[in-house]
């Protein structure tokens, strides 16, 4: 959706959201003049009108529109202000219609509320009318797209490891899947299609799943939402959600609950069950979890009392991947900033792990000069040996800079690295999750906030007006990873790879074959050993 207010109240109300998507819609392509009456809308839509109302006042306690009464003219329609009607009232003098001049003191008027979209959702036209236009003329074209016929048709097409193991012989047969509730939280990106047909294919059923999904602009995101639905999946709901599906699961009958499997990215569903919900566990037959940021949060559980698999400290997805996530974040700034080189440009990075180790190859390839920081001495040694400066502290290395990238995995861009931002720098996530950058420093020290667009007048972030000296800082895809803004994350012939580990060690722990309560990546190398992962997708995808 458009405005963050509208994804916000969806995520509140999943049962409303097809209805505030058409009510974005139409914020969308409106005017700070326009007016909206909930009773017409309602009509329009063919829906309640106490339920447009509803969502029209929980946008108004946003912000995002302003509630306003007037009366109505009974002949035009016209609206006038309420408190001049009664003053005419009070003092026993006329008031006619501005429009159409009725005598209202005669044919009483309806007093009414409607709605208008805020003046500072909007920004000032650059033309000499200075005219106030609506800063959402144009959604980027990457968002809200419609899933491809080809992929519904054949799934597989592109992914055609996750085709053989879906029907591998003894997995085919023994159906892991079956009989248990799978929740799953992973990214709304379009190659989660075959993998939930896999999925299928292992035994799942769509009735029995719960899908949890994030508030990150995925390109189909609401296609994929509406294909889980069409399918009947039992839950689909944002991660924000989470809790309240969980305490459902906790009130019901051991029976009614089974057994259940958990794959996810960021370490959210683990410790809510352990720290929450903790009769579940007996009915948790374990977790797959493929990202670092998830691993951090489930080591922070005391006394684990489930088997973890760790896609994200495997060997194949720690060799594998960083290239790809890499190549997607400079890519996507280049196609959000397309007339802005690297070349000569001063970045800081801050985070030098796998991931930060190839964005900055790929900067320093594109002529840019990098300046890193990372915790980890060990890091900071390589980073060195690299050939790249190093800073002794975030705020040290994001001095002076055009550009600074946040891809530590936790708050790297913080209070003191805002304090001291240049006029002018633009703020990038190369992280899994919404963490690296301090938003609500932001917000809490903003003077001002407008959309930004680059100069093909695509929304790709927001610039913030800071003190002091009314600083300009641009946050590119406001603060969600770069990588996911409006595009794919990676190939699909790289996901291939990785949600083809992500299946297998599910099915693992669905056939009970890991059972001690840890954290285990060794696990996960034996499995692609055992399945001959890396030889098999040579062969399918003719590398080497």
């Amino acid at each position: 959706m458009f405005y963050q207010e509208c994804e916000s109240l969806a995520d509140k109300h999943p049962e409303l959201r097809d209805l505030i998507i058409k009510i974005d819609d139409t914020l969308h392509s409106s005017t700070p003049s326009s007016v909206f009456r909930p009773e017409e809308l309602a009509s329009k839509f063919n829906e309640r009108q106490s339920q447009v109302t509803g969502i029209f006042n929980e946008l108004a306690n946003s912000g995002l529109v302003r509630k306003e009464k007037y009366v109505e003219c009974p002949k035009c329609r016209n609206l006038m202000d309420v408190d001049e009607y009664q003053k005419a009232l009070d003092d026993l003098d006329t008031f006619e219609c501005t429009q159409c001049q009725i005598d209202l003191t005669i044919q009483r008027p309806d007093e009414i509320t409607v709605y208008r979209l805020n003046a500072s959702k909007v920004k000032k036209s650059s033309s000499k009318n200075d005219v106030i236009e609506n800063t959402s003329s144009q959604i980027p074209a990457n968002f809200n797209q419609k899933l491809p016929k080809q992929l519904i048709d054949d799934p597989f097409k592109n992914t055609p490891l996750l085709r053989y193991y879906s029907r591998y012989n003894n997995l085919k047969t023994s159906k892991p899947f079956e009989a248990k509730r799978i929740i799953f939280l992973l990214h709304f990106l379009k190659d989660f299609i075959p993998f939930v047909r896999a999925c299928e294919e292992l035994g799942m059923q769509l009735s029995n799943s719960y899908f949890f999904y994030k508030s990150y602009p995925y390109p189909q995101k609401e296609s994929i939402i509406k294909w889980l639905k069409d399918k009947n999946a039992a839950i689909v709901a944002p991660h924000s959600q989470i809790d309240q599906y969980l305490r459902q699961l906790n009130e019901s009958s051991v029976d009614r609950i089974g057994k259940i499997l958990i794959i996810e990215d960021g370490g959210f569903i683990v410790p809510a069950i352990h720290n929450q919900f903790p009769i579940l566990i007996k009915n948790v037959i374990g977790a797959v979890e493929q990202t670092t940021r998830g691993i951090r949060n489930d080591e922070q559980i005391k006394g684990l009392k489930i088997p973890i698999l760790s896609v994200a400290s495997s060997n194949i997805k720690n060799q594998f991947e960083p290239q790809y996530i890499a190549k997607a974040c400079i890519n996507n700034i280049q196609r959000m900033l397309p007339n802005i080189a690297f070349n000569g440009k001063h970045i800081a990075l801050l985070g030098y792990g796998k991931i930060g180790q190839e964005i900055a190859e790929r900067l320093r390839n594109n002529g840019a000069i990098v300046t890193i920081y990372d915790n980890s001495d060990q890091n900071m040694v390589m980073a060195r040996q690299n050939g790249f400066e190093t800073a002794d502290s975030p705020s040290q290395a994001a001095q002076m800079k055009n550009f600074v990238i946040g891809a530590s995995g936790n708050e790297s861009i913080n209070s003191d690295v805002i304090s001291i931002l240049n006029h002018g720098t633009y703020l990038i996530s190369a992280s899994s999750e919404q963490y690296e950058i301090d938003i609500d420093e932001l917000e809490r020290l903003n003077r001002h906030k407008e959309e930004l667009k680059n100069d093909n007048e695509e929304l790709i972030g927001t610039t913030y007006t800071l003190p002091p000296n009314d600083r300009h800082i641009h946050v590119l895809a406001n603060g969600y990873p770069i990588n996911f803004w409006g595009f794919e994350s990676m190939p699909e012939e790289a996901s291939d790879l990785i949600l083809t580990l992500i299946l297998l060690s599910a099915a693992e722990l669905a056939l009970g074959n890991y059972k001690e309560h840890e954290i285990n990546s060794k696990a996960v190398n034996k499995i692609a050993v055992k399945y001959e992962v890396a030889k098999k997708f040579r062969e399918i995808h003719k590398q080497g």
